[in-house]
């Protein structure tokens, strides 16, 4: 299906959780159609949408310097906090494991939506939770759909 480049950039521009989506296989066979749901609504995932509800409502309430997405999986809250947060240091790390949409791992993901979107103020890192080790590096801290992954997650 086609799709347009005057939509895709309107829905970059939109900010809304889950414009990233433009950049996955799933959403690109869709085409206009694709891009318009993502325009209107964000994200198609309902999970997705429900966790991007209760990190806008913690944005709202304090106003980070230095951000971690603990799990960041394909970067859709990494890149959606860190254009919400220009003035952010925003930090994804993953293990990297095959992402949901496609052969490429999930850090691939990352790297190919951020060779295109060039946010100056995210990266990403390969990095188990397990090992995680930065006391007091950052002042916001969110993980979504993480836990139930780690094998002791005590």
């Amino acid at each position: 299906m086609r799709s347009s480049a005057i939509l895709d950039r309107l829905v970059l521009a939109s900010g809304r959780l889950g414009a990233t989506d433009l950049f996955h296989e799933n959403i690109r066979r869709r085409g206009i159609p694709g891009q318009l749901y993502l325009l209107l609504f964000g994200t198609p995932n309902l999970g997705s949408y429900a966790n991007g509800y209760y990190l806008r409502q913690a944005l709202k309430q304090v106003s980070p310097k230095r951000v971690l997405d603990a799990g960041c999986g394909d970067g859709t809250f990494t890149f959606y906090v860190a254009q919400r947060l220009p003035e952010a240091s925003v930090l994804g790390v993953d293990i990297g494991e095959q992402g949901l949409h496609s052969s490429e791992s999930t850090l691939d993901t990352c790297a190919r939506i951020q060779k295109q979107l060039k946010f100056p103020n995210v990266r990403f890192q390969k990095l188990d939770l397990c090992e995680l080790d930065m006391p007091d590096a950052f002042d916001f801290v969110y993980s979504f759909d993480v836990l139930e992954h780690i094998a002791d997650n005590r």
